[in-house]
């Protein structure tokens, strides 16, 4: 009875560590902006601080000259003070500032991201945006700049992408990616692992 129960707890302590590193594979779907935007984001959270690799994605548009776009991260700021709206305080705006960039706001309680678009930078290490925060940020959230760094062409259509290496993110980095239509699109599905 005694090596059973410590079996039983040598398992439960390895399942509590293991969880606590995060995950090695990612699946979800996209975030609608209105009826003309969609974008997906694969975590940063991994248990390997792999690179994320995405091995299937669905996506419909109605847009003849759609594409899904992946981004990839060329800044990062940490929010230092709490912040609900278009305001955020952040350790350093260098790189920062290109009036309608494109930003993620990581919200590291819930691990969960937002699109937001920077409309300028009025102080150093202040970051004002065209946007309202949907979750107030919090000190220690973090700001990722984004720039566009591949596609795949979808048209007015669905298309579906399988492989063992669909598009590679950067490795210790969120893959953002987002699709575009007129009145209708959507990121159907998306998976990852981590590489």
């Amino acid at each position: 009875m005694k090596i059973l129960k410590n079996i039983i707890l040598t398992f439960l302590l390895l399942g509590s560590v293991a969880s606590s590193f995060g995950q090695t594979v990612f699946g979800g779907g996209g975030t609608k902006m209105g009826a003309t935007n969609c974008y997906a984001c694969v975590s940063v959270l991994s248990s390997n601080n792999g690179t994320p690799l995405v091995t299937y994605i669905n996506a419909t548009s109605d847009l003849a000259s759609s594409s899904i776009t992946f981004y990839s991260v060329t800044n990062v700021a940490d929010i230092t003070a709490a912040s609900f709206g278009n305001t955020n305080y952040v350790t350093s705006t260098n790189n920062f500032g290109v009036a309608g960039q494109i930003v993620l706001l990581r919200h590291f309680a819930t691990d969960t991201y937002e699109k937001l678009q920077v409309s300028s930078v009025t102080q150093t290490n202040q970051l004002l945006g065209a946007w309202t925060s949907t979750v107030a940020a919090a000190a220690g959230d973090r700001i990722y700049a984004l720039t566009p760094a591949g596609t795949i062409p979808v048209g007015a259509a669905t298309v579906s992408v399988v492989g063992s290496g669909v598009y590679a993110g950067q490795k210790g980095y969120p893959l953002y990616c987002e699709i575009s239509g007129t009145s209708s699109c959507n990121l159907n599905a998306i998976t990852a692992t981590y590489q």
